[in-house]
């Protein structure tokens, strides 16, 4: 997974340079799609479930987004 993510010149990756106590080939950190896209869709869907159900107490919105945050 790592070769694809590292050989692939899309615009679907996220390259950060992340501080290393060794020295590494690849010096950076990788986020691809399924890291932010993903669980950024599911908490949208949580707000939306939110809307329907309007439960009392705790929102499936703010569970989702604590979550996604950890």
């Amino acid at each position: 997974m790592m070769t694809v993510a590292t050989k692939v010149e899309a615009p679907i990756k996220f390259l950060y340079t992340a501080p290393t106590v060794t020295e590494d080939k690849y010096p950076f950190s990788v986020l691809g799609l399924g890291d932010v896209v993903i669980p950024g869709l599911f908490v949208r869907f949580m707000s939306k479930v939110d809307e329907v159900l309007k439960p009392g107490v705790v929102s499936y919105f703010n569970a989702a987004t604590a979550a996604y945050a950890v």
